[in-house]
């Protein structure tokens, strides 16, 4: 393939995932026919399958590239862990809502592939990590950074769901997602919030 078609294959690409936030969102994983998602899309119904030969083979991209860009986020980070997911989720959920469901909406958005789970696995182990590096501890022996980075994603993805099959109201949304982490962050007291974070 010459490089002259690389931007019009992924923008290809692109188009496809962005359909299948949609279908995956309102039809649910098990539902949702490739078919749907390539109308959607507006490519043929071949293109898609060219791109993505199975449902679980897209449902594995998106995973791969949602932590993807999160572990992006966070290696560019110039605040503490927690700081740095609420202004994660407030990008994203102004960008693409439904990605923020990916690591606790096993309905809409299963990890249907090996791939799959390793991608949700990553994001949420880079979390931790970086949660961990903020608080000074070791994951070894302390479980405080995987409880917090399970209140967020599993909170977060409770609220996200809640909104399944009603009408977005993209400004309610986003704030019921940070209300979550600003809950989470309250809970924990002063210990996190007043530990100084060195990031570069």
């Amino acid at each position: 393939m010459t490089s002259s078609h690389r931007p019009r294959s992924e923008e290809t690409r692109r188009k496809i995932r962005l359909a299948a936030f949609t279908v995956f969102s309102r039809s649910g994983f098990e539902r949702a026919t490739l078919a749907e998602i390539s109308d959607t899309a507006g490519v043929h119904l071949q293109t898609l399958i060219r791109h993505f030969p199975t449902k679980g083979d897209l449902m594995a991209d998106i995973h791969i590239l949602t932590t993807k860009h999160f572990k992006k986020f966070l290696r560019e980070r110039t605040m503490d862990a927690i700081s740095t997911w609420r202004a994660w989720l407030e990008q994203t959920a102004n960008e693409v809502p439904d990605m923020l469901v990916f690591p606790s909406d096993s309905y809409r958005f299963p990890a249907v592939t090996p791939d799959g789970e390793a991608a949700i696995y990553g994001l949420k182990e880079a979390l931790e990590e970086t949660i961990a590096e903020d608080l000074g501890v070791s994951l070894v022996n302390d479980l405080r950074p995987v409880l917090i980075a399970c209140a967020l994603i599993g909170g977060n993805g409770h609220v996200a769901l809640s909104w399944a099959g009603k009408r977005m109201d993209k400004k309610k949304f986003v704030a019921s997602l940070l209300e979550v982490v600003d809950v989470t962050r309250e809970s924990l007291g002063k210990e996190f919030s007043a530990r100084k974070v060195a990031v570069a």
